[in-house]
């Protein structure tokens, strides 16, 4: 599984590459489907010649090789342009113009005049731009063992080739008729309440069935949920999803005071449970995730384009090591915050240095525990800012109505969850 970002800038790329191609007149009619074979399909007798050289080649109607998941592999050859005993004189491939590029938090969609393709990156695949030239300098007679790298799949233009890179051939396509024949679960952006009516299925069965594995790493694993928040992306969003209580004034420059009484940090160390049994930390997270994904989406190309040439990414060193600006504490060993922010840290290790020079047998959910998450608002000001914001829950509905914030119907699905198991009375509490 990708993370959410590897996701969202391999659809940008595409998307942006063809969109500039089309507006220089390009033509998109498809001229043929390429691939790399497995080590199975080289060996095959009825093999291509250039398949057991372990050369990239070009499928025809008869082909019947199949991607994807061990128990869920769907044909590369668009079924419906196969040719079969029933069907024996199928359209070619070049009925097929390419029209539009869209991306998913999960795939790219590639919208033909008559078919739609939905490809799902699964694991270590990427996608390339290539100018034809490049194509057929570089890849369609370097063999696989020499490139280091296989063609998953390659859709064949006149001018270009957008093909999609693998180190193991583990993708996943599909064909279809319409887009709308897709179904596949709502991201957090742009869409909030189809997502919060998603999460809350899931927090309702946490409630009703309590999971004491540590957050961090189960999440990562929640494919059907929070699908492309993996080793790096979680811990970013524990970082942003922190929490205060009793708060007088409220404002988003982070410059500015802020007075709060609160102790810190959503503790990479917290049970699923733990998260999302407490309203106040189920909606930070949330916030955190909307936050995330909308940065991605609104600035994910200032970043990629300095490193596209000719087509083709292919960052420096200096320009991958870019993206470290973009992250809070990911393989850092220091990170900047506010000056409220450093003093809630503070009095947060301070609570641990009293704990362990009285010597005290303490844990985090002991009565009368002062060890308390910390909240910088200004890390979910977008989440905030929105009509969504799910405020109320962070900071209980008086106090976020007192604070100025926008404040929602509270109709939406995640607060209903905790409205029907009596919770609500515990957000903007203090949540050790």
């Amino acid at each position: 599984m990708p993370e959410e970002r590897e996701a969202a800038a391999s659809g940008k790329q595409a998307q942006e590459s063809f969109k500039a191609a089309r507006e220089a007149g390009e033509d998109f009619v498809l001229e043929d489907i390429a691939v790399d074979a497995t080590g199975k399909e080289a060996l095959r007798p009825d093999a291509p010649e250039r398949a057991k050289q372990g050369l990239v080649y070009c499928l025809d109607a008869t082909s019947d090789i199949r991607r994807g998941q061990s128990k869920h592999q769907t044909e590369v050859y668009p079924p419906t342009l196969r040719a079969t005993s029933d069907n024996p004189s199928p359209p070619s491939l070049s009925t097929l113009a390419l029209e539009d590029v869209t991306y998913t938090h999960r795939a790219l969609i590639l919208h033909f005049s008559t078919l739609v393709c939905m490809l799902q990156y699964l694991t270590h695949t990427s996608v390339q731009f290539y100018p034809r030239e490049t194509w057929n300098n570089s890849i369609v007679n370097v063999s696989k063992s020499v490139r280091k790298f296989r063609i998953g799949m390659a859709f064949i233009f006149a001018a270009h080739v957008l093909a999609f890179p693998t180190i193991d051939l583990v993708f996943q396509p599909n064909w279809a008729t319409s887009a709308s024949d897709f179904i596949y679960p709502p991201n957090i952006f742009p869409a909030p309440p189809d997502f919060f009516a998603l999460v809350a299925d899931f927090i309702e069965g946490i409630l009703l069935k309590p999971d004491h594995k540590r957050a961090t790493d189960s999440i990562r694993g929640l494919n059907d949920t929070f699908y492309g928040i993996g080793v790096y992306t979680v811990m970013e969003l524990f970082f942003m999803a922190v929490e205060c209580f009793s708060v007088s004034g409220f404002d988003f420059n982070p410059l500015e005071s802020l007075l709060m009484n609160c102790t810190p940090g959503l503790s990479p160390f917290l049970t699923v449970y733990e998260v999302f049994s407490v309203p106040s930390r189920a909606a930070r997270f949330l916030l955190a995730f909307y936050c995330y994904v909308e940065r991605t989406e609104e600035d994910i190309w200032s970043l990629l384009r300095p490193c596209i040439h000719d087509g083709i990414l292919a960052p420096s060193t200096d320009q991958r090591l870019r993206y470290a600006d973009w992250l809070f504490i990911w393989a850092k060993e220091r990170t900047a915050v506010s000056l409220r922010m450093g003093q809630l840290v503070d009095e947060y290790h301070a609570v641990l240095d009293a704990h362990e020079a009285a010597g005290d047998t303490w844990c985090r959910n002991s009565p009368g525990n002062e060890l308390f998450d910390v909240f910088e608002p200004t890390f979910l000001a977008g989440g905030l800012n929105a009509d969504f914001n799910l405020g109320h829950l962070i900071f209980g509905h008086a106090t976020w109505q007192s604070l100025g914030g926008r404040v929602s119907n509270r109709d939406d699905p995640v607060t209903a969850v905790y409205r029907k198991h009596g919770l609500l009375d515990h957000c903007g509490r203090r949540t050790p």
